[in-house]
């Protein structure tokens, strides 16, 4: 960083420093007479100030870039999330469609088990696995330890949303090598679509309160919260396994494969 600071430093001054060695040699003429002398150390300054301007944006940027970014898996952190929370409590943006509220299952025996370096390698293995099925469809996010959420776009279908999570459920469910052992771990996921009438914080709230209902009722499963079942039947269970049901039990509950 020390070496890339004096590089960007000399990059920057060297102009002036020019232009001013060429002025000075020619009060001795040892540099020729040239109309542009007289505008040389103007045009020399400007560019100092225009790239010291650009580098200085450019560290800002990057500052900003690390400041939103959790540093293990590269997703979003917490305080990116917040700031979006933030700006949609302000003016809707309609940006977001869907939340999927992902927790891991059983991930507290691999840190006690294997270790933190363990437990590191499947949050990063994770992200990728997130990053595979939801990269484009959404922004990303770790907002805990081992609890990420998806803000799904909203031009994303429902069924697409939904027939990713339930992909991603069963990739995770691959063993990871780590060093000599094979390790598993599950999610459980609890995913709310967009609706007027509650919100972006209540999408947000309630694809965490579905999540902590398949928490609640044996793990590994996919909940999804809809506004007629919500005003319908809000206590029956709607848990969608892991199998290949899954598809035509959703298509059935929404009639529908797109948002209204």
């Amino acid at each position: 960083q020390g070496v890339s600071g004096a590089r960007s430093a000399l990059i920057a001054w060297l102009p002036c420093l020019l232009a001013t060695v060429w002025i000075y040699l020619r009060l001795f003429n040892v540099t020729p007479y040239l109309p542009i002398n007289h505008f040389l150390l103007p045009l020399a300054f400007a560019f100092t100030l225009a790239y010291l301007s650009a580098v200085l944006g450019g560290q800002v940027r990057q500052a900003e870039f690390w400041a939103n970014t959790d540093a293990m898996t590269g997703l979003g952190n917490r305080r990116l999330l917040d700031r979006i929370r933030d700006l949609e409590s302000r003016q809707t943006s309609e940006r977001y469609g869907a939340a999927v509220a992902i927790d891991l299952d059983n991930f507290k025996p691999v840190n006690d088990g294997f270790g933190h370096a363990a437990g590191d390698a499947v949050l990063v293995a994770v992200a990728e696995k997130l990053r595979a099925h939801f990269g484009g469809r959404g922004d990303i996010f770790r907002v805990g330890g081992d609890e990420f959420l998806i803000l799904g776009y909203h031009w994303q279908s429902r069924m697409d949303i939904i027939t990713q999570a339930n992909a991603f459920l069963k990739a995770i469910m691959t063993p990871l090598q780590f060093e000599e052992n094979y390790i598993t771990v599950g999610a459980s996921i609890g995913i709310a679509f967009h609706d007027h009438k509650a919100g972006f914080e209540g999408m947000l709230r309630h694809a965490d309160a579905e999540l902590y209902h398949v928490k609640a009722n044996g793990r590994g499963g996919i909940r999804i919260a809809d506004q007629r079942q919500r005003d319908r039947r809000r206590s029956e269970p709607v848990i969608f396994a892991d199998n290949d049901e899954t598809e035509e039990r959703v298509a059935r509950m929404f009639g529908t494969s797109h948002r209204g």
